[in-house]
């Protein structure tokens, strides 16, 4: 319990700075409306780029400026397919609790991806190659750590 409320100024700080962020490009007119692009389709798109961000960290083949947002295109196979293959790890990480460093490289990857993964939608990408810089030191350090 001390070692969360040490950390809770960082907690602080980081809403702030989020808060800051959403209201800053919403006045620029970049934050794409529920309406436009619904929550579930955002969700939906959250859970297939977490498994993309992961494949293109080990196989970084065909990687692009720009991903478009594949809106209602989205399958939702792969969205379910997706959706296991994240529990699935999460239940291992969890499981294999002793060893810290899974528990420790997978949520940070995950915990550190959640700012940028497209549940405020800000622009028309799916994802971009350029936020999974910090997140992916978490896989690095599973494969490292091992």
């Amino acid at each position: 319990m001390r070692l969360l409320l040490e950390k809770l100024p960082l907690f602080l700080m980081s809403a702030a700075s989020c808060v800051v962020t959403v209201i800053a490009q919403r006045s620029s007119g970049s934050v794409v409306d529920t309406s436009a692009l619904p929550l579930s389709l955002r969700l939906g798109n959250a859970l297939v780029s977490y498994i993309a961000y992961i494949g293109k960290t080990f196989w970084p083949a065909n990687l692009a400026v720009f991903y478009p947002h594949p809106q209602h295109s989205l399958l939702w196979s792969d969205v379910a397919a997706a959706a296991v293959i994240l529990s699935a790890i999460t239940l291992a990480v969890l499981y294999f609790h002793r060893a810290r460093y899974l528990t420790v490289g997978w949520f940070l990857f995950v915990i550190t991806l959640v700012p940028v993964i497209g549940m405020v939608q800000v622009g028309r990408q799916a994802m971009a190659d350029r936020y999974a810089y910090v997140p992916c030191i978490g896989l690095f350090l599973i494969v490292a750590w091992d």
